[in-house]
């Protein structure tokens, strides 16, 4: 209990905020977001540094559109921790899973990076859409929507999200972390 009391004051000196919710680790921030050109035509690189709490390491996937692959990484860094993710696909969308994990529980962010070269079709916004068809993880048809504020009584789930035009031709497809 002593110990306990000594280690919070000298985080609190230190000016380092803490979050602890039942022990549960939590990621702080995600910051310095960078592309970067490895010169690829094709290809880029991307880096960005997670701050968190109560973990010992951070693991981060990796999904990039139209890919069946999920790479993932563990980066045994002391907080902030600095993640480097090299030849992503300009073409395509990505999505990179950031997770915090420890006994206690777990904390998750998702960062969506759009196209990196300009698309023959555009990268279109959701006030375009025509409507949303909204799917689970395992591609399950969940339902259809005009705009995401119908989707707020969902429980904590991840969604795959097709926008769609009134033609009804795919505009984007977004990966959706619900809370």
């Amino acid at each position: 209990m002593n110990n306990r009391i000594v280690i919070t004051l000298f985080v609190m000196f230190l000016g380092i905020q803490v979050y602890a919710q039942d022990g549960a680790p939590k990621i702080l921030s995600i910051d310095d977001e960078t592309v970067i050109d490895n010169g690829y035509a094709t290809l880029y690189d991307f880096s960005f540094t997670v701050s968190y709490t109560g973990a010992s390491s951070v693991t981060v996937g990796v999904e990039q559109e139209y890919s069946s692959y999920y790479e993932i990484h563990h980066v045994k860094e002391a907080s902030p921790a600095h993640v480097y993710l090299k030849n992503l696909s300009r073409g395509n969308k990505v999505w990179i899973d950031v997770s915090v994990k420890n006994e206690y529980g777990e904390d998750k962010r998702t960062i969506e990076l759009p196209l990196q070269v300009p698309s023959a079709i555009g990268e279109a916004t959701a006030a375009e859409a025509d409507h949303i068809d909204v799917y689970s993880m395992s591609g399950t048809l969940l339902g259809r929507v005009k705009s995401l504020s119908e989707l707020s009584n969902l429980r904590a789930c991840t969604l795959l999200l097709r926008y769609i035009d009134k033609d009804g031709r795919q505009m984007q497809t977004r990966k959706l972390l619900m809370r």
